[in-house]
């Protein structure tokens, strides 16, 4: 997912007025060329959100494993649940 943000937002960075063809994306494209901030903006925030979300599902998935495997090391068993 973050790569697809990405994506989008180093496509619009890049593009140019006089590339764009003819069309409603080349309209829609156009708009957010005269005003960009507001879409890197919310890019920016979904890319936040997708690491946040990826963070919390990766970390509640291993962390009962990875935490029994730690424990087995005596320092960092004082510290384990």
């Amino acid at each position: 997912m973050n790569g697809l943000f990405a994506m989008a937002e180093f496509a619009l960075l890049k593009a140019r007025s006089s590339s764009l063809g003819k069309g409603k994306s080349a309209e829609a494209v156009q708009h957010l060329l005269e005003e960009p901030n507001r879409f890197l903006s919310t890019v920016q925030v979904a890319i936040t959100a997708v690491g946040t979300l990826a963070g919390a599902l990766g970390g509640a998935t291993l962390a009962d494993e990875l935490g029994g495997r730690l424990n087995q090391f005596e320092f960092f068993h004082p510290h384990g649940e």
